[in-house]
């Protein structure tokens, strides 16, 4: 039976991997860069072997370019299919992006041109990824700090163009939203509810630094206020979806990365109580109409 992400989780970093086999707090579910696994020798595989059973695992990617030029490498995924039919979760998670072209590997995620060309090549390469590995692709949002020549679309028209086109889900990047938002003025709600909310499978969390005028998603620090208000704001409306959060610079002690799961997990909670009240409320009050 394929994992399933619930509840509040963090991004496995190696700083953490004795912390993360002696925890004793609440943790959810894990997310891991699978790039970090992959022909990296027994030490490190052992470290998900040993977490098999305890937490479901998901992978997320950063180096497979599904916006990019060149044809998949099969080394690489075959590598990264062993590695998910082992861990077997839900889905596999990538970003909108891509990260490498004519073979030269960019080590970062570069933003593409909003247009129905780009949307149709990358769906078409969406669904050569889901077939290679057997799974659903759930494709995130990125930050990004300049518009590319060619754009006809906003980011939201954009990305729900392609997931419309290989009927995918979406990995809803919220950091990201409100550091695009601040780069290209506009407000975070603008920016969230552009976006195809109801294909969110799951959330990521974030902090991110100030650059002069620019806000640059780091990965280094706590979420600021801001930026959770706007999350309470997204899982009013995609519901208390599986959230993860990511502190992979900067590395903070493992009590601390937990303490912004666990304010995940407490939005969540307070969602679903709603919820269930308004739920409540509502089949009392159709009972009392009854004749």
């Amino acid at each position: 039976m394929r994992a399933k992400a619930k509840g509040s989780g963090i991004s496995l970093r190696k700083e953490h991997y004795d912390d993360i086999l002696n925890n004793k707090r609440q943790l959810d579910w894990i997310e891991f860069n699978p790039e970090n696994f992959m022909g990296t020798g027994v030490w490190a595989r052992s470290v998900l072997e040993k977490l098999q059973g305890r937490f479901p695992m998901f992978a997320h990617g950063v180096c497979l370019s599904i916006g990019g030029p060149d044809p998949f490498r099969k080394d690489y995924m075959d590598s990264l299919k062993e590695l998910l039919d082992f861990l077997d979760p839900e889905y596999y998670s990538e970003h909108i992006s891509y990260a490498s072209a004519g073979g030269i590997e960019f080590h970062d995620l570069m933003p593409m041109p909003h247009n129905e060309e780009s949307a149709k090549w990358i769906a078409k390469r969406a669904k050569q990824v889901e077939d290679w590995l057997e799974r659903p692709l759930v494709l995130e949002n990125i930050s990004y700090y300049a518009n590319m020549p060619t754009s006809t679309m906003s980011e939201g028209e954009w990305i729900t163009a392609i997931l419309e086109e290989y009927d995918g889900g979406m990995l809803l990047d919220v950091n990201n939203c409100f550091v695009n938002s601040n780069n290209f003025a506009r407000t975070p709600s603008e920016i969230l509810l552009d976006l195809p909310l109801h294909r969110v499978k799951h959330i990521h969390m974030a902090g991110h630094r100030r650059v002069d005028e620019l806000l640059i998603d780091d990965h280094g620090s706590h979420a600021c206020p801001e930026v959770w208000q706007l999350y309470r704001q997204a899982i009013e409306i995609c519901g208390p979806v599986p959230t993860m959060f990511e502190w992979e610079s900067n590395t903070p002690t493992w009590d601390r990365l937990l303490d912004e799961a666990d304010t995940a997990r407490r939005y969540q909670e307070e969602v679903t109580a709603r919820r269930a009240a308004q739920a409540e409320k509502g089949q009392a009050q159709g009972q009392g109409a009854s004749p």
